[in-house]
C-alpha cells in the first residue's frame, strides 16, 4: 500500500519551447485531501474552476478580466503556494533544453532511446529515489501519478520499467486539483530555464 504520492505534471513542448519540463510534489494521502480542500476553497473565493498556469500568466481564459490587476493576481498565487508549502512533503523537477537535446539527438540518434519528457520524467523519478533513500521512505510505498496526456507517454513507461523498475500511474488532470498544484511549479520551473537561456548567463557546448 502507498505510504506517499507524488504527482507530477509537465510544462512545454518539444517543439516550441525553449525547455521541456517535469515537475511535482510528494505527500502522504491525507496531506492531498487536504491540499484538495484548501485548494478548492481558495478557488471558489476567487470565482475561478480550475488554475491552468498557461491561462493565469497571460490572463486569458477564466482570467481574462484579471488583466492588469496586479493585486488580485499576486494575492491568489500567495495563497495558492502557501497552500502547498503547508501541505506537501518535498518538490521535484527536471528540465530539458531542447537545443541541447537537438545538438545530441544529431550525433548520437537520442530520439532513437529517449525523448524529452521521458528524460525530464525519469530524471525526477531518479531524484524521488534519492529523496527516498536519504529519509528511509520505502521507494515501494510511494505512487508515481503523471498527468495523462503529454507526448510520449509510451516512451516515460518504457523507460520507468526498464530503469527504475517503476510503473507510473497516468491520470487527467481533472482527477485531482494536485495536478493544478504540479502545474503551478512545473511552469515556474519553465519560465527559470526560458530566462537563463535567453540571458546568455549559461551556454552549453
Amino acid at each position: 500500500m502507498a505510504n506517499f504520492t507524488v504527482i507530477f505534471d509537465g510544462s512545454g513542448s518539444p517543439d516550441d519551447t525553449v525547455a521541456l519540463v517535469v515537475a511535482g510534489f510528494a505527500g502522504k494521502s491525507e496531506q492531498w485531501l487536504e491540499l484538495e480542500k484548501d485548494w478548492k476553497r481558495c478557488l471558489e473565493d476567487f470565482g475561478i474552476p480550475a488554475l491552468h498556469m498557461k491561462d493565469f500568466a497571460h490572463s486569458q481564459g477564466d482570467f481574462k478580466a484579471w488583466r492588469g490587476d496586479e493585486q488580485r493576481r499576486r494575492r491568489f498565487l500567495a495563497r495558492l503556494i502557501n497552500i502547498i508549502s503547508t501541505r506537501v512533503w518535498h518538490s521535484f523537477g527536471s528540465a530539458v533544453i531542447m537545443d541541447d537535446y537537438r545538438n545530441v539527438d544529431a550525433k548520437y540518434e537520442l530520439s532513437e532511446h529517449s525523448r524529452p519528457y521521458s528524460i525530464a520524467g525519469c530524471s525526477c523519478l531518479t531524484s524521488v529515489r534519492n529523496w527516498a533513500l536519504k529519509w528511509l521512505k520505502p521507494t515501494d510505498e510511494i505512487l508515481l501519478v503523471f498527468e495523462d496526456g503529454d507526448l510520449d507517454k509510451g516512451d516515460l513507461m518504457r523507460t520507468a520499467k526498464t530503469y527504475f523498475d517503476a510503473v507510473p500511474s497516468f491520470l487527467p488532470k481533472s482527477r485531482s486539483v494536485a495536478f493544478q498544484a504540479a502545474d503551478l511549479l512545473a511552469y515556474e520551473q519553465l519560465l527559470a530555464n526560458v530566462k537563463i537561456q535567453r540571458s546568455g548567463r549559461i551556454t552549453f557546448d
